[in-house]
């Protein structure tokens, strides 16, 4: 008896891990990518009145309505991402206090920018640098999560001041795209 104990206590823990471990992996594969994703925020550590409303924000999208993007996976290696513009910031400093400019350049000359990736588990790897300052020229690394793709970038959004082109804020951001 003492036996058929110990043995069903070291068994029923190995079922256990083993039935709970497969409940909680999620496997990536082609089909939780294949599509179109939209850029659906941008957000900040640390909020910043880009729009000079008076009223800071976490999330760029809420200040500068006219960044756009939209990923599309077209199979298990190739996609696109589109820019609808191109956006760059700078500030100056009046009176003591930070100002903020926005420079883009929107239109239909933007055309589809081919991208090349890889994935494993939860994460898609982009064979090239999709943030909208081009930070490191590296890879980008997103994270799948249900219907959405984030990517965290370390001091990834830069802001350079007009006169000197000297960084003047940088911050680490999130971005995130949305399963159309």
């Amino acid at each position: 008896m003492m036996k058929l104990h110990s043995i069903i206590c070291i068994i029923f823990p190995i079922l256990f891990l083993t039935s709970s471990s497969n409940d909680n992996m999620t496997i990536l594969n082609d089909n939780n990518l294949l599509g179109v994703w939209n850029l659906t925020s941008i957000t900040l550590k640390t909020p910043l009145d880009l729009n000079s409303d008076g009223e800071p924000s976490l999330n760029v999208l809420d200040e500068v309505s006219i960044i756009d993007a939209t990923m599309i996976f077209t199979d298990s290696a190739n996609g696109t991402i589109f820019y609808n513009s191109y956006v760059s910031f700078y500030s100056r400093v009046e009176n003591d206090n930070l100002f903020f400019m926005i420079t883009s350049s929107t239109g239909s000359e933007n055309s589809p920018i081919p991208i090349t990736y890889s994935n494993t588990d939860n994460n898609v790897i982009i064979n090239q640098d999709i943030t909208f300052n081009q930070t490191n020229n590296n890879p980008s690394a997103l994270t799948l999560n249900q219907n959405s793709l984030s990517m965290e970038v370390t001091n990834g959004f830069v802001v350079k001041d007009i006169n000197t082109f000297e960084e003047s804020v940088s911050q680490d951001v999130t971005y995130v795209f949305t399963r159309q």
